[in-house]
C-alpha cells in the first residue's frame, strides 16, 4: 500500500511536472511573440524617424523667405510646382532688389539653386514711376 501511495503521488509530481514544462513553454512562445513584436514596433519608429528627419518645412522655407523680402519690394505670389521649385512672383523698384533678393534666397535650409524666370522693366502709363516685374526660380531638395 504504500508503494502504491508512492506510485500516484509520483504520478502526480509526474504530470505536474510535465504540466508545469507546457506552461514555461508557452510563455517562452509569447515572449518571443512579444520580442517580434518589440522589433517590428522599433522598424515602425525608425522609419518614422527617417522619414520626419529628412522632411521639408514649407513652412520654415515660406517664413524665411517672408523675412527676406526687402520692403519696398512686392511679392504677389509664391507656389511650389510639380518639379518641386518655389516660384516666387513679384514688383522691385530697382532690378538690385531682385539680385538681393535671389542671393538671400541660396542661404535658406532646403534650397539649393536659384536662377531668375524672367526679370521685365514697366513704366506707369504717366512715366513718373517704374518697377521691374520679376519671377525667381528657387529649386527645394528632394523630399
Amino acid at each position: 500500500m504504500f508503494i502504491k501511495n508512492s506510485e500516484i503521488l509520483l504520478k502526480g509530481e509526474i504530470e505536474n511536472t510535465y504540466q508545469d514544462i507546457a506552461d514555461i513553454k508557452t510563455k517562452m512562445q509569447s515572449w518571443d511573440n512579444l520580442e517580434a513584436m518589440l522589433e517590428e514596433c522599433e522598424k515602425r519608429q525608425n522609419i518614422y524617424e527617417n522619414l520626419t528627419k529628412n522632411r521639408i518645412d514649407y513652412s520654415q522655407i515660406l517664413s524665411k523667405l517672408i523675412s527676406l523680402i526687402p520692403e519696398e519690394t512686392t511679392i504677389i505670389s509664391l507656389k511650389i510646382d510639380e518639379s518641386s521649385c518655389l516660384i516666387i512672383n513679384g514688383y522691385a523698384p530697382y532690378n538690385r532688389y531682385v539680385a538681393e533678393i535671389m542671393e538671400d534666397v541660396k542661404s535658406i535650409d532646403d534650397i539649393f539653386d536659384v536662377s531668375l524666370g524672367f526679370i521685365l522693366y514697366k513704366e506707369d502709363e504717366d512715366k513718373s514711376s517704374h518697377s521691374y516685374y520679376f519671377e525667381i526660380v528657387a529649386e527645394l531638395a528632394e523630399d
